[in-house]
């Protein structure tokens, strides 16, 4: 009897030792709320220790940018057509030949101006025999004119490129401005594209530009910001823009012209930012905060609170990123790790929980002695 006695002695002593250490801990502000959060739960993309869910504050680097769009267009174009009337009979080139800057690309019937400059050649020569000047004179004149007619019966490249569309054939006749065929130089490719009026003062000649086409959504290629107009339009919206031109110096293999594209203006480059999962906030009169994990030491991670008499609760500013992080921009450093509270915790809204709940015990009220 005496030895159960004892045995029942010392569990009521130990009890009472631990009630009592629990007491003495939350009189002393020990904030004991992470028990409501060893709740073991599976969470995508968040970390576990003893079951406690958490996640990191992550760190990426982004650049600051100006979002445009628009289409690509050749960097040159040239239609090509006779300045006088007539019939081709030369027109060696196809749909998709390259040719150089120079090169005869078609020719007229150049017999009525041949016949006219010779006949003019004789003219003169039987003037000069007769010693008038002044008929001298006006018949020189007139050779002008024919040689000039006659060298516009030649038709030649103004820009190298790739012949886009041949518009006549050989032995057709053709009007004095009507296009025979169009020649593009897509070695080099270029857009004008809207900048809002807010945006617009960040802009400098030079800068990167990332293009994503929708036709290739595999392919990013890089051009850069050529020139900015000294005055802005307004749209049919009433909306303020500038005119950017927009260059793109070795297009991908695929980009055709006329293809659309978003493309980025990079203002800044690397820029850090850091990210957390929205779900690691806690929202408390209007301000934001978060629960810090703790790592102790020698201990296995999850199991020690933080230290008596401070909170567990950081306030943090955040702004929005997307659907399912914030960027956080004081508070916290990238790599710390947070713990993301259960809806238990966010129920409750409080900073610290009744230790003696685990034993059924309600949470004691003490009442002050008055002063002498």
């Amino acid at each position: 009897m005496n030895k159960k006695k004892k045995i029942t002695t010392y569990t009521i002593i130990i009890a009472v030792l631990t009630i009592g250490l629990i007491l003495w801990l939350s009189i002393m502000g020990f904030p004991l709320n992470l028990s409501t959060l060893l709740k073991d739960k599976t969470t995508v993309g968040a970390k576990s220790h003893t079951g406690v869910r958490t996640t990191k504050v992550q760190v990426i680097y982004t650049n600051e940018t100006i979002d445009v769009s628009g289409h690509i267009e050749p960097y040159e174009t040239e239609d090509l057509a006779f300045k006088i009337g007539g019939e081709i009979v030369y027109l060696p080139f196809s749909e998709g030949t390259r040719i150089k800057k120079g090169t005869l690309v078609a020719r007229l019937d150049d017999t009525e101006q041949r016949y006219q400059l010779a006949q003019i050649d004789y003219n003169i020569e039987q003037t000069k025999l007769s010693g008038e000047s002044r008929k001298l004179e006006l018949l020189k004149l007139q050779r002008q004119i024919y040689l000039k007619e006659l060298a516009e019966t030649k038709l030649y490249a103004g820009i190298s490129g790739i012949i886009a569309c041949v518009d006549k054939s050989i032995n057709d006749t053709v009007k004095a401005g009507e296009r025979v065929l169009r020649i593009i130089n897509t070695n080099k490719m270029k857009s004008t594209v809207e900048v809002d009026e807010l945006d617009a003062p960040k802009l400098k000649v030079g800068q990167k530009v990332i293009f994503h086409f929708d036709a290739l959504p595999n392919i990013e290629a890089i051009g850069r910001v050529a020139s900015i107009p000294i005055e802005s339009t307004i749209t049919s919206e009433g909306i303020a823009v500038v005119d950017a031109q927009l260059t793109l110096d070795n297009p991908p293999r695929g980009v055709m012209p006329n293809y659309s594209f978003n493309a980025e203006i990079v203002i800044k480059a690397k820029k850090k930012l850091l990210l957390l999962d929205k779900r690691a906030l806690i929202n408390r009169n209007g301000k934001k905060f978060v629960i810090i994990m703790r790592k102790p030491r020698g201990e296995e991670i999850g199991k020690e609170a933080p230290p008596v008499g401070k909170s567990p609760l950081k306030e943090v500013v955040t702004k929005e990123y997307d659907g399912e992080r914030v960027q956080i921009l004081s508070g916290l450093k990238g790599g710390e790790e947070i713990i993301i509270p259960t809806p238990e915790l966010l129920k409750k809204n409080s900073k610290s929980v009744n230790p003696l709940s685990i034993f059924g015990i309600k949470t004691p009220r003490f009442r002050r002695r008055p002063r002498p």
